[in-house]
């Protein structure tokens, strides 16, 4: 019975330490106003073997997209020209910069 009370106890204050840490003054996730887009969805249309793809994927456009918080769904396709984005109900063929696809996406 004794080991029972101490494990309550254990897990009490370990609850109690690990909500100290999440509600201290600082502990809030920063978010960055600027990094705020108006559209946060996008498609992305790719083939790996396509050279462009390529660089936008050696380039981390599509991380540092999502880094902003957009929602980025990844389409692997056999069709179309490619690269390929969806934003905003309007489709832009053709390779776009990591600062390109920022402004069509209003960061």
């Amino acid at each position: 019975m004794k080991k029972v009370y101490l494990f309550i106890l254990g897990l009490l204050v370990l609850g109690g330490v690990v909500y100290y840490i999440a509600t201290k003054p600082g502990a809030e996730p920063k978010v960055r106003s600027e990094l705020q887009c108006q559209i946060a969805e996008m498609t992305y249309y790719y083939r790996p073997e396509c050279p462009w793809c390529q660089r936008i994927d050696r380039e981390e456009t599509i991380s540092k997209i999502k880094e902003l918080g957009v929602n980025v769904r990844e389409v692997n396709t056999r069709t179309g020209a490619v690269p390929r984005f969806s934003i905003d109900n309007e489709v832009y063929i053709g390779y776009r910069t990591f600062e390109e696809l920022k402004e069509l996406l209003g960061c």
